[in-house]
């Protein structure tokens, strides 16, 4: 990851350019992709778009993925999230843990990884946090300066 938060992937004949860290609904006019292929055309110049997408990324209390088996007391789902923008790294390192996991062998790292590790309370502290920025962007959106008359609007 370079200091402007690019990184980058190979797969197969392609390279897949990851960055433009935003919250959920903050990128409605799609300026996080141009950064992104504006940085593309920089590295590579006769790159050519396939493809470009968002991901909602949950980012845990205690900075680590969560990945391993969740659910109730049977924990009978595998989950790998909250790769705090380190998809691209983190989903190898769930990969390997997982296969493990589903294979039966031990794995070092399951512990440290475990979705079921962090308190209630901690969670709802941090809840109410991202819940406080959500409602004041939602407001922001919500009570700022028209852009257009409503009758611009379709019948």
């Amino acid at each position: 990851m370079d200091k402007d938060g690019i990184s980058f992937r190979n797969a197969g004949s392609l390279t897949i350019l990851g960055g433009g860290n935003h919250r959920t609904g903050e990128n409605s006019q799609g300026g996080k992709y141009q950064f992104l292929q504006d940085a593309a055309k920089r590295f590579y110049p006769d790159c050519t778009l396939v493809a470009q997408w968002s991901a909602q990324d949950c980012i845990p209390i205690d900075g680590l993925p969560y990945i391993g088996r969740f659910g109730g007391k049977d924990r009978k789902w595998y989950v790998a999230t909250g790769f705090f923008k380190w998809g691209m790294t983190n989903s190898m390192v769930s990969a390997m843990v997982l296969c493990d996991m589903i294979c039966g062998v031990h794995n070092r790292y399951g512990d440290m990884f475990d979705p079921n590790r962090n308190s209630w309370t901690k969670s709802v502290k941090n809840l109410s946090i991202e819940l406080k920025a959500s409602v004041l962007g939602l407001g922001r959106q919500v009570f700022s300066d028209a852009k257009s008359p409503l009758s611009s609007l379709p019948q």
